[in-house]
């Protein structure tokens, strides 16, 4: 679509029910956080390399790509503090 950028049609498609995960800059920085705290080399500098890194963490962990997504929101706006504890045991394993 001309004049629409990656991140917004991938948070279009996750709204309309697809599992997948939005590239913008909150998700970047928290997946980049959390690759270099475990020592894993893999891919985010473009959009599409983010994408399919949270692709490859989804797998890893068990979750699907979306929840990976949301949780970065999680992790970047409450930090230490989770605001919902069932969650709590799923940020360990990211």
């Amino acid at each position: 679509m001309s004049g629409v950028g990656v991140n917004t049609v991938q948070y279009l498609r996750m709204m309309g029910g697809v599992d997948t995960a939005m590239p913008d800059s909150i998700v970047r920085r928290v997946i980049d956080r959390l690759l270099a705290e475990a020592g894993v080399d893999l891919p985010t500098a473009g959009d599409l390399d983010l994408v399919r890194t949270i692709d490859e963490i989804a797998a890893a962990t068990d979750h699907r790509p979306i929840e990976v997504c949301w949780l970065t929101w999680l992790v970047e706006s409450e930090g230490d503090l989770v605001a919902d504890e069932r969650y709590r045991d799923v940020l360990d394993r990211i």
